[in-house]
């Protein structure tokens, strides 16, 4: 058994794997729990309004199987049929390749970004609920605007649910496999 291992650590192809994994999760988990982390911010806020819709809508994403999204992404992605690339056409600008060399591993993190965001939301957004009202009544008395009370207040209070999102967003990295298997 010890000799496969010795193997795939002398395989070229296994450590440039593993950089794109380390790429892919360094870029796309931090994007991915700072949107989440606004998203859920926001739903907290006074701003908002119909926040029942715009939780399903978030976290719709989650529930659509990985296959389907990759599917549907690859649909978003193909030269032939892509209404982004025919809206570039369309507007006389050059075209991306979404599934060109250069840029498919950032078209994978798009996708997982969709789908994961939501999900990273809604623990963040629970974690905020769990916040008694009188600590932002005493900030509040002691003059902290509202980003003062969300960065001062709220942002150390949810730490613990910031670690677990972050924590199922590096499982869920180190998971990667089915994007990428349905986009080739």
């Amino acid at each position: 058994g010890a000799e496969n291992y010795l193997k795939a650590l002398r395989d070229p192809h296994f450590w440039d794997g593993f950089g794109r994994v380390l790429l892919f999760g360094a870029v796309q988990i931090p994007v991915m729990m700072i949107v989440a982390l606004v998203l859920a911010m926001l739903m907290d806020s006074t701003v908002v309004r119909f926040r029942r819709f715009f939780r399903l809508a978030f976290f719709i994403p989650y529930a659509i199987p990985i296959v389907v999204a990759a599917i549907m992404w690859g649909f978003f992605y193909s030269p032939n049929s892509s209404p982004i690339i025919q809206a570039f056409t369309f507007l006389h600008l050059p075209a991306p390749s979404f599934l060109g060399p250069s840029s498919t591993l950032w078209s994978i993190a798009n996708i997982s970004t969709w789908e994961f965001t939501g999900y990273n939301m809604i623990i963040f957004y629970s974690a905020l609920q769990g916040i008694p009202q009188e600590i932002y009544e005493a900030g509040r008395l002691d003059g902290l605007s509202e980003t003062g009370i969300a960065l001062r207040l709220k942002l150390p209070l949810i730490v613990p649910a910031l670690i677990l999102g972050l924590l199922f967003s590096l499982i869920g990295t180190l998971q990667l496999f089915n994007e990428p298997q349905v986009l080739s």
